[in-house]
């Protein structure tokens, strides 16, 4: 997946503008999701995570689903997995942008 950033970047500027945007489709963010992807623009000085929330929670039509029970169940099968055959590699994309 190294050096597919670009390609990433143009499905997802696609999905948002023509598909989301204009309410053709709801998007829907899990919030596991959006904790992932907060982690490098945190690390980051300064930060940069603030710009990610802005968007989140100002572009139209977009909703960031909240953790439930399911949801954490997943995600501590997701961690266990993780746990057992090693951490996932900096440049994959977030498991909702996958598939």
């Amino acid at each position: 997946m190294e050096g597919d950033g670009d390609r990433w970047s143009e499905a997802a500027r696609i999905l948002m503008e023509d598909f989301v945007r204009p309410g053709r489709n709801a998007g829907v963010v899990s919030a596991v999701s959006v904790m992932e992807s907060l982690v490098r623009p945190m690390r980051r000085v300064p930060p940069t995570d603030q710009l990610i929330l802005e968007f989140l929670a100002h572009w139209p039509n977009l909703t960031v689903a909240p953790i439930d029970a399911s949801v954490e169940r997943e995600r501590n099968l997701s961690t266990r997995v993780r746990h057992q055959t090693g951490p996932i590699t900096e440049s994959a994309p977030p498991s909702s942008m996958a598939g």
